[in-house]
């Protein structure tokens, strides 16, 4: 893989150093791709260099690699003692990334590692655990957006809350069993009115296992929790085929919302022509789009070549191309998609958020790659499928070597890992501005009690031993008006240290929350630097007044319109609130709004920066730019660094899945034999 060369603004870039020193110099277009890294220079107490992460990489660890590059970018994460987990994933393309970078694979129970690429979400109590260098790929409770169930009924909620018209884009559905009964009635009341069927999929199912199409209800099993959506039996259609695409969505923060948009994706196609007609719905090669059930067609044509429009998985850009070539408006369409995207993010945004500021002790210690997938009717109007939690990475042609390669270099480089050694964890640590949102405590005291009276305001020297008086009835009333008056005076002075405190304990939180927000400032310039082909469509100069009606009112959008306040000035309510509401209008409107032409001026000053980053999506890119490995190349035995635990851990594991591979081959043999006999029994010829 070659190396991408910067496109924006080069940021000071150092080699990566133990004493993890910066330099002022800036390196040349070939010292990039030795391995460098990139330090943040807009915070001063932000020393620790980030690794940045390159396709490159990759030709240097192979078999083959020649002496002299074989060091070229494994001395990074060596010189650091750098280390990575797996838990439940056994990704080849991250494993092979991290080892070509010097990452050391460390097992699973190990606390100490850098990165942690998981498959699934992790317990709270290990995420309270997190230092602020450490990476992991999940967000907490972000099964809110990625179980196919929670993903519908979150944006149900917010079609209920803020309007049908804004959030149509997911088709009608039911949830089994708990609307058992209505799905039954709805079969029912539209036998022969001639709708389009329904769509079962299990509700935490992956790659299309268990997906059926449904005519009647005796077709929908109901004892398992299931999705049952309306089918979309318009799609559009490119040779006859239907297809659906692959979207990938990197999320680095919640609260406040930041989200970037791969500038390329997957198209994949039904292996087999579309046809729409009653009795034709078991065809699952002509309505059903997984690449995970077509690859098993006979009419299935595999990406062999280094092309994004052949076979039947292209390139998103080899898609929005030949579109384009027809008179298609592709600005717009990717404009609607991006609009889905954000809605559907903000849709389970608070949910997120309250989770993430529960149990994260540092808000940079999470990012999430997310797989959006999208259907495109003949109106060309999306509509969301699903949102997958981790999306495959699997390399099985060079479209996808190339493409996912890309893709997860430029995400590691937006999460911006820092190259901090797992044996120094107070290298680099950042001071974290959470501590401002606990609950004010100023010491509160009891005014009628001495001792603690004593304790704010101590009296100043020894008391005075004076004489005995005589206690007449003027000197007791006496006494007591000077004993009640020394009281008040230092229960003022009481109140007045009280006050003074929460004076002061205000300032420090009003000057930790500036820091906090210049900190988001600060991230989303930092990640816009790194950001590499992905596109960022939140924040963005108008997104604040498009989506704040939008947003459920729970703390976190009151970050969201602070970090656009501080991005792009104070003139947030320059568009009338009619203007946004006619917008979403139009953008869910593809039958009759087809083109960003039909749109009104106001309307396209409101989206214009989105139309401008649109036409990136279509441009010629994946292929560009040098030559390319048609897959994962086989890691050199040395550069593949295992603690031992990880080594006993692997073995195990193949030990297992050897003892599993035999007894399935016994029953198989034995089921055989048993088949053989029966047939001998029976008089018959057995057959070879």
């Amino acid at each position: 893989m070659m190396i991408d060369k910067e496109t924006d603004k080069a940021p000071q870039l150092v080699p990566a150093r133990d004493d993890h020193q910066d330099h002022d110099e800036t390196m040349s277009d070939d010292d990039q791709e030795k391995g460098v890294v990139e330090a943040s220079t807009q915070r001063p107490k932000m020393t620790v260099p980030l690794i940045n992460f390159s396709p490159f990489a990759l030709r240097c660890i192979g078999m083959k690699t020649k002496t002299q590059l074989r060091c070229r970018f494994t001395k990074v994460g060596e010189a650091h003692h750098m280390s990575f987990k797996m838990n439940r994933s056994e990704t080849p393309l991250i494993k092979t990334l991290l080892h070509a970078y010097g990452f050391t694979q460390c097992s699973t129970v190990n606390p100490d590692f850098n990165l942690l690429w998981t498959g699934t979400h992790l317990r709270a109590d290990s995420m309270r655990r997190l230092a602020p260098w450490q990476r992991v790929n999940h967000f907490p409770r972000s099964y809110e957006l990625t179980r196919k169930d929670s993903c519908y009924l979150n944006i149900e909620r917010s079609q209920k809350f803020h309007g049908q018209a804004a959030f149509d884009f997911i088709p009608e559905f039911f949830i089994t069993p708990r609307n058992w009964e209505v799905l039954k009635e709805t079969f029912e009341s539209e036998k022969g009115a001639g709708k389009a069927p329904f769509i079962v999929k299990p509700v935490r199912s992956s790659r299309g296992r268990g997906i059926s199409i449904a005519e009647n209800i005796e077709q929908v099993p109901d004892r398992s929790d299931m999705l049952v959506s309306r089918y979309i039996n318009d799609p559009l259609l490119v040779n006859g085929h239907k297809f659906d695409l692959r979207i990938y969505v990197v999320v680095t923060s919640f609260y406040p919302l930041i989200v970037y948009v791969y500038n390329d994706g997957l198209a994949r196609f039904a292996s087999e022509k579309y046809v729409n007609e009653q009795g034709t719905f078991g065809q699952t090669f002509a309505h059903l789009t997984n690449y995970s059930l077509n690859k098993n067609s006979e009419s299935f044509e595999k990406n062999k070549e280094m092309k994004d429009t052949e076979g039947h998985k292209w390139t998103l850009g080899g898609l929005l191309r030949h579109l384009h070539a027809e008179g298609l408006d592709t600005e717009f369409m990717m404009v609607r998609i991006e609009d889905i995207i954000v809605k559907t993010l903000i849709s389970v945004q608070g949910k997120v958020a309250a989770a993430s500021r529960y149990v994260l002790p540092h808000p940079k210690c999470c990012f999430e790659l997310f797989g959006f997938d999208i259907l495109i009717d003949q109106d060309l109007k999306p509509w969301l499928l699903e949102v997958n939690l981790s999306p495959s990475l699997a390399c099985d042609a060079p479209l996808d070597s190339v493409l996912k390669t890309k893709l997860i270099c430029d995400t590691f480089n937006v999460a911006c890992i820092p190259l901090i050694s797992r044996k120094e964890h107070t290298v680099g640590t950042e001071d974290s501005a959470d501590e401002t949102e606990d609950d004010l405590d100023a010491g509160d005291v009891d005014a009628g009690n001495e001792k603690d009276i004593a304790k704010v305001v101590p009296r100043v020297g020894q008391p005075v031993k004076l004489p005995r008086l005589r206690q007449t009835a003027a000197n007791r009333i006496k006494n007591r008006s000077t004993n009640a008056l020394r009281v008040r005076v230092r229960v003022s002075l009481v109140k007045k240290a009280r006050i003074q405190k929460i004076k002061q304990y205000i300032i420090k939180s009003e000057q930790a929350l500036e820091e906090r927000a210049k900190a988001h400032v600060q991230k989303v310039n930092m990640e816009t630097k790194r950001k590499g082909n992905f596109v960022r469509v939140f924040p963005r100069r108008f997104s604040w007044i498009l989506y704040k009606d939008l947003m459920d009112y729970a703390g976190s959008e009151e970050w969201d319109q602070k970090l656009h306040k501080d991005m792009f000035g104070a003139d947030l309510d320059v568009i009338n609130e009619e203007v946004v509401r006619r917008a979403h209008l139009d953008l869910m409107n593809a039958k009759e709004v087809k083109k960003a032409s039909q749109l009104t001026e106001d309307i396209k000053k409101l989206i214009e920066e989105n139309l401008e980053d649109a036409a990136q999506y279509r441009t010629e890119q994946i292929f560009s730019g040098g030559s390319y490995l048609p897959g994962l190349p086989k890691i050199r035995p040395n550069a593949r660094k295992r603690t031992q635990s990880c080594i006993d851990s692997d073995e195990l594991k193949e030990e297992n899945r050897r003892q599993l591979r035999e007894q399935i081959e016994q029953e198989a043999a034995a089921a055989k034999a048993k088949t053989l006999e029966e047939a001998l029994a029976a008089g018959d010829q057995p057959t070879a």
